[in-house]
């Protein structure tokens, strides 16, 4: 069951139509004025159709007729995609807002929906209703796959990126760690030898500059493969953590595809 007056009307169309699949199972109503809420509620009532209506007149409500209604009003005229977000809110179908749009038009259902007396509006309305919502599904499950793609695809470009710097960074630390150890050495054996030159006596000398090479070396040797090894092991975790969420996002792309085609057939066989 739907009730369309302007744009709001429409969207409101619009988000029933996504929500809801098989049976309808509720009676969204965008008017203003109190007897085409009363027809509209007439209908609902006789379909055993819950009934939510907005309006930007808050003097209209439905409540003295009995009907099973919930009115919401906290929005500022049909402009703006207040009463959408109130619906959204009211039924947890938060989800769905960012595919709601309230400049995407239906076409305007006739009959008692948009107050006319004529008992035709939904048997007029369903053939046309049910091609606009496949076609909205789809162009919709199309746009959320080729954006969630794209979105991947952009987050693991970034990821490589980040990667690719981090590894640089790491690199880069360890060569000048590599290099400041390195001249360090070779300054202390350069001052040990001048001062054993200078102090030791003769019959120490070689000992003593031997003794001070040979440690400086294996400082040297200990320095540069503690070093190698750190940077393996940060590599290696770096390219295990982006394997990792490649494999997740793609995991995850494919099932959402999946589950939009199954909803889109599953809406093609309810429909028809």
């Amino acid at each position: 069951m739907f009730c369309t007056q302007g744009e709001a009307g429409l969207a409101a169309r619009q988000m029933f139509e996504l929500l809801t699949t098989g049976q309808p199972k509720l009676a969204l109503c965008g008017v203003g004025l109190s007897d085409e809420l009363v027809m509209v509620g007439n209908v609902a009532q006789y379909y055993n159709l819950p009934l939510l209506s907005f309006s930007a007149q808050t003097s209209n409500s439905l409540s003295r007729d009995g009907f099973q209604s919930v009115y919401i009003t906290n929005y500022q005229g049909e402009s703006t995609n207040g009463p959408f977000l109130a619906i959204l809110e009211y039924f947890g179908w938060t989800r769905v807002a960012t595919i709601i749009y309230k400049d995407v038009m239906f076409e305007t259902v006739s009959g008692i929906c948009d107050g006319s007396s004529s008992s035709s509006c939904s048997s007029s309305s369903s053939s046309s209703s049910s091609s606009s919502s496949s076609q909205s599904s789809s162009s919709n499950s199309s746009s959320i796959s080729s954006s969630i793609t794209t979105s991947s695809n952009s987050s693991s470009s970034k990821v490589l990126v980040v990667v690719v710097v981090v590894v640089v960074l790491v690199i880069v630390i360890v060569v000048v760690v590599v290099v400041v150890v390195i001249v360090v050495e070779v300054v202390v054996v350069v001052v040990v030898v001048v001062v054993v030159v200078v102090v030791v006596d003769s019959s120490s000398k070689i000992l003593v500059v031997v003794i001070v090479v040979v440690v400086s070396v294996v400082v040297i040797v200990v320095v540069v493969v503690v070093v190698v090894v750190v940077v393996v092991v940060v590599v290696v975790v770096v390219v295990e953590v982006v394997i990792e969420v490649v494999v997740v996002a793609v995991v995850v792309v494919v099932i959402y595809v999946f589950s939009m085609r199954n909803n889109r057939s599953s809406s093609k066989i309810s429909s028809s």
